[in-house]
């Protein structure tokens, strides 16, 4: 139950909310492109290996005032464990980049500090929470300044490595996918 209520947080709270200054200067060139189907995004959420998927991905589009854009999101488990794996097509809509941007303003900060690291040649983000009401790990990787992909496991120890997860999706796949824009 607790992973289709992180999906739609992921989904209908937080995207909405934010605000990216990455997309900004883009916004005032013209019209945001269209975002890429969801059902595109959802077809990259492929079973995983050492992973039971928990059902099919919840994929939609989110219409705003200032543009649309689409994402995917798959659960998983492993045991106790449950790891989310999210899709994001920020079709330069300047709400779809701040959850990325505040993880890289917290690089290197406080006890668990953000690391920047690389996923594929992406531009990626690491954490490692051990506090709260679950132990997380959570893995962004940005994909040529438009899809953001999201790994978030709950249960989660030091030695668990979400790159290696990561490893086992389309990386190519996705990068194709931006460059026809559908």
């Amino acid at each position: 139950m607790r992973r289709w209520a992180h999906a739609g947080w992921i989904l209908s709270a937080f995207l909405p909310l934010v605000v990216s200054p990455l997309t900004a200067g883009a916004q005032g060139k013209g019209k945001p492109p269209e975002p890429i189907p969801h059902e595109r995004l959802a077809s990259f959420l492929k079973d995983l290996e050492g992973w039971e998927a928990a059902g099919p991905a919840d994929a939609r589009t989110m219409k705003m005032p200032a543009g649309s854009y689409s994402l995917a999101s798959r659960s998983y488990d492993q045991g106790e464990r449950t790891l989310d794996v999210t899709v994001v097509d920020t079709a330069l809509v300047p709400m779809a980049y701040m959850e990325y941007e505040d993880m890289k303003h917290d690089v290197g900060k406080g006890p668990n500090p953000v690391k920047e690291t690389k996923v594929a040649g992406h531009e990626a983000l690491e954490a490692y929470d051990p506090g709260g009401e679950e132990t997380t790990a959570t893995l962004m990787v940005k994909v040529r300044n438009r899809l953001i992909v999201i790994l978030e496991l709950y249960g989660a120890t030091p030695k668990d490595d979400l790159k290696a997860i990561a490893g086992q999706l389309d990386w190519k796949g996705l990068e194709a996918l931006v460059a026809s824009g559908k």
